[in-house]
């Protein structure tokens, strides 16, 4: 939902439909639905029927809206349902939920990280076959390909993305069953990454000849490569994280998701539009740390003293 979000925001915004009264019957049941579906998540909770009757009504208004994109702006639907990265993560979120009730995918972590790599080794076949039947809008869930003309492709598509998710869910199940040894685990973790990091980086000229041979291996060596290296940055976290340190990477990680959406203001944005290739290195580097005290800030607002409430079971 924040995803789409993000883009109805960029066409609002930074697009500056807001401003052009003649896009309203497009633009505002369009707003009126997101408004109306985060409404129904809060329920969720505590009442979960009206939760749902709540949801229908606003998928109902954002249809609405959407069947009127087109003609008031052409091209800008398959913007909109475009796949990005917050609905990559939400829909692996969802699939690892109803993975972990239906088998306990997150209690066995060996099994996590098999099916992080069998995703991981499917991508490229399911690409060569999408979109097939499947809308684009559905289709850029799966994987990339040639989209239509003048609709953008899919950023980060569940084959491979989903893979990383298997594969952090497994390395969060072993530093949970840790428990008093969890420096050992993070150092262990941390050693193996870097292993990985370089058999698998693509530095090594042999790589490419697999690659040409087959080509299915590409994205099972890339994730590889790329989990190498969080996982030595999770080791260089864990020895840096002491004191104010500590509580400066929790503050930020805690409210990713709100720094997320506030930097892209600036990364891609309005607000960041006039500086892009025009700083130099001295300005972009007061800028840059103007910009990490900003969202410093900003992961500081509502912030509460007072200690967790203990979870339900």
């Amino acid at each position: 939902l924040f995803g789409y979000l993000l883009r109805f925001q960029t066409w609002m915004i930074d697009a500056a439909a807001i401003t052009q009264l003649g896009m309203a019957r497009a633009f505002v049941p369009l707003g009126l639905g997101y408004l109306t579906l985060l409404w129904s998540v809060r329920q969720l909770d505590d009442r979960p029927r009206r939760a749902l009757g709540v949801a229908l009504l606003g998928g109902l208004l954002v249809a609405a809206g959407l069947v009127q994109v087109e003609s008031v702006a052409e091209g800008r639907l398959l913007r909109l349902v475009q796949v990005d990265v917050l609905q990559s993560i939400g829909s692996s979120l969802v699939l690892l939920t109803l993975l972990d009730g239906a088998c306990g995918l997150l209690r066995k972590p060996y099994w996590a990280a098999a099916l992080g790599l069998l995703v991981a080794s499917l991508t490229h076949l399911v690409w060569t076959h999408l979109p097939g039947p499947l809308p684009h809008a559905f289709a850029g869930f799966l994987g990339k390909y040639t989209p239509p003309p003048g609709a953008p492709s899919a950023l980060f598509p569940l084959f491979p993305w989903f893979a990383y998710a298997c594969l952090g869910a497994a390395v969060g199940s072993v530093l949970r069953d840790a428990k008093e040894q969890t420096d050992r685990a993070t150092v262990m973790l941390g050693v193996l990454g870097a292993l990985c990091a370089v058999l698998a980086s693509e530095a090594h000229p042999h790589l490419h000849d697999m690659f040409a041979v087959q080509p299915w291996t590409v994205h099972p060596m890339r994730i590889a490569f790329r989990v190498g290296v969080v996982l030595s940055l999770l080791l260089v976290g864990w020895a840096w994280a002491g004191g104010m340190r500590g509580r400066l990477l929790i503050h930020y990680g805690g409210s990713s998701l709100r720094i997320y959406w506030a930097h892209m203001f600036f990364a891609y944005g309005i607000i960041g539009r006039p500086l892009q290739k025009s700083s130099s290195y001295g300005q972009w580097l007061v800028a840059v740390s103007v910009l990490l005290g900003l969202m410093w800030l900003l992961s500081r607002i509502g912030v509460s003293t007072k200690p967790p409430r203990t979870a339900r079971t």
